[in-house]
């Protein structure tokens, strides 16, 4: 993704030099586009032609990484159906790292996203921190790095990717989606720039249900909306978008209001830590009611700023 590229071009250079580290921690929120520009970095660091540009995308190293076939990239994630990476996937891409590059100099272990994994994957994954082989790159990405267990973080390099610019993801999703500049600025402004969240607003024709949904929080903070109106209106998404929204909303709110009504700022960023706590676990792949959540929620909507 072109606000990545600085930081990609970066660790390719280390790369190329041999002083890249052997673990990296690469951090963004969700929806900005860092898987995508981790699987280019994959794929560059397995490239035969090993060029600053990047993947050249015609030696065989390059077709086979597009393909998702190359036998020394690993790519760990939680299986379909699960939101948890287990022990077992762990120790296979241990072992995985442990053999001889087949095609060329490296081996590349690709975890994501890393606060998936559970705390015995996690702690399966520090041996291998810790003695890594000398042709192994290991990278996580994490939308919420200090959900990993600081054994991990500290044996990694952690780099924060970039956000884009208003103008970076306006110009991004006016090439993608040829929607118009207004409805671009407008998904851009409820995705909080994210752009690939952005994208599936308007890929999927919701904005104008995204902002019905807004207007709803924001009624239900001032009285305007029962809280059980406005929880029947969430549970209509997707869990996550849900309490991603619910977040947003109580954060607009604080710095909306924050010098008139302190205690209640106060207020609405504990319930803001509490959701994220809850947002946490369910992506981890602890199970929660996800109709109780959402109602408790909006029952802290509604007692935030009173």
């Amino acid at each position: 993704m072109p606000w990545h590229a600085e930081v990609m071009h970066q660790l390719l250079d280390a790369a190329l030099s041999k002083t890249i580290p052997h673990a990296v921690l690469l951090s963004a929120p969700k929806g900005t586009g860092k898987t995508n520009s981790v699987r280019w970095l994959a794929a560059a660091l397995l490239c035969a032609r090993s060029e600053r540009a990047g993947s050249c995308g015609e030696c065989d190293a390059c077709k086979l990484s597009s393909a998702g076939s190359h036998g020394d990239l690993r790519w760990v994630e939680p299986e379909e159906g699960k939101r948890a990476i287990g022990i077992d996937p762990v120790r296979s891409a241990a072992g995985f790292l442990q053999q001889t590059a087949g095609y060329g100099e490296r081996k590349v272990l690709v975890l994501a996203p890393a606060e998936a994994m559970t705390i015995n994957a996690a702690n399966a994954l520090l041996k291998t921190l810790e003695e890594p082989p000398g042709d192994a790159i290991i990278l996580l990405v994490s939308d919420r790095p200090d959900d990993l267990p600081a054994t991990v973080r500290s044996r990694c390099q952690i780099s924060v990717l970039p956000q884009p610019s208003d103008e970076q993801c306006v110009n991004w999703l006016s090439a993608r989606s040829g929607c118009s500049e207004d409805d671009c600025r407008r998904a851009v402004k409820f995705a909080h720039n994210r752009p690939l969240a952005a994208l599936t607003l308007l890929e999927t024709n919701a904005l104008d249900e995204w902002q019905a949904l807004l207007d709803q929080c924001a009624n239900l903070i001032v009285g305007r909306q029962s809280p059980n109106a406005t929880a029947e209106a969430l549970l209509a998404w997707e869990f996550d978008t849900a309490l991603t929204l619910v977040v947003s909303v109580l954060e607009d709110a604080v710095r909306s209001s924050i010098s008139e009504n302190p205690i209640g700022s106060q207020r609405a960023l504990a319930s803001r830590d509490t959701i994220l706590e809850w947002l946490s676990a369910h992506r981890r792949g602890v199970n929660v009611s996800r109709d109780l959540v959402v109602r408790e929620c909006c029952q802290m909507l509604h007692k935030s700023l009173a």
